[in-house]
């Protein structure tokens, strides 16, 4: 740092003058709460979704899956897909049992666990409940990346708009004035203009000196967000707008593309995790329901001809009236 010019007047800057500054514009949120935060509510909505999309679930039973505040130890509050989440955002196994006398699910911890456990090992199944492991549930670990970098954007995106707040009082011959007083005037004299300024107040400066609020550029930072978004979508396989809840179609599109995307992103995680996780639990069998109308239209379309037809009985054509409908059989 020796021979380096600086603010310290004519002479040398030296080591002891190196001054480490904390973080000015320091994020609420650390780092990791973020991403397990923000992983946990993701699959939160794509379980809620598969739960919309589900048929042949018991209007009591599935009152377990929601979270309940209504608890002294918070252990408790957790709902099935608050409990599925976690396990799938940290990357763990877990037991949840499920009580059908007093209709309650909870994790399982100690000798419940053990038992849940046990049986696994014996039959891959118990009464008790049900043992799920996605210790190797790789997209969590990709997705976790991705949260990584948006919450360095945001945290940029935070900085940026700290300094868009923050008045620049730029004053003339600075230097020289700092390196040829000895006292705080020029300290006092330009917090005094800087408050003046805050306070809406008139102030009296050299026609040199410049006083002015820093020019933000957000649109790096939002492209980088939006980018971030279309990564964790395509990981997840729905659209973008499911992920950041911002919708960008135009007056002339339907919607149906985002339709369709997280139609089929929600089938997999139906499929794959919430089925057989609830039907395991619940001892249920749960169906996947469509939301796409186009489909649905075009199925409808059939139902004139059926009724023509002498080789569709009437039970035949009541079940698939009932399908295209998504009411239960």
């Amino acid at each position: 740092m020796s021979g380096v010019f600086s603010f310290w007047g004519n002479r040398k800057q030296t080591m002891n003058d190196v001054i480490r500054l904390p973080e000015v514009f320091p994020f609420g949120l650390c780092r990791r709460d973020f991403i397990i935060f923000k992983l946990i509510s993701i699959y939160e909505n794509l379980l809620t979704q598969c739960y919309n999309r589900s048929r042949g679930f018991p209007e009591d039973m599935a009152k377990t899956l929601w979270n309940n505040y209504e608890a002294l130890d918070p252990l408790n509050t957790r709902g099935v897909i608050r409990l599925l989440s976690v396990a799938m955002a940290e990357r763990r196994t877990m037991a949840i049992s499920y009580d059908r006398t007093t209709n309650v699910a909870k994790e399982a911890l100690g000798e419940a666990f053990n038992e849940i456990y046990e049986d696994y090992k014996e039959k891959t199944k118990s009464d008790k409940g049900i043992y799920v492991n996605f210790e190797l549930y790789y997209k969590s670990k990709i997705i976790a990346e991705y949260l990584n970098l948006l919450y360095s954007a945001l945290l940029s995106a935070y900085a940026q708009l700290g300094l868009s707040r923050a008045i620049q009082f730029k004053a003339d011959k600075l230097r020289e004035t700092q390196a040829n007083n000895s006292n705080t005037e020029w300290k006092d004299q330009a917090k005094e203009v800087v408050d003046s300024v805050l306070a809406g107040r008139a102030v009296l400066i050299s026609k040199d000196d410049d006083l002015k609020l820093p020019e933000v550029d957000a649109d790096p930072i939002e492209n980088a967000i939006e980018f971030y978004g279309q990564l964790i979508a395509g990981e997840l396989g729905v659209s973008t707008s499911f992920i950041t809840g911002i919708i960008r179609n135009g007056m002339n599109s339907t919607g149906e593309a985002e339709l369709v995307a997280d139609e089929n992103g929600i089938k997999v995680f139906f499929y794959s995790i919430f089925k057989p996780c609830c039907d395991g639990l619940y001892k249920i069998n749960l169906e996947f329901v469509t939301e796409n109308y186009r489909k649905t239209a075009e199925l409808a379309k059939v139902i004139p001809y059926l009724e023509s037809s002498e080789a569709v009985s009437n039970e035949q054509l009541e079940r698939f009236v009932n399908y295209v409908l998504g009411e239960n059989d």
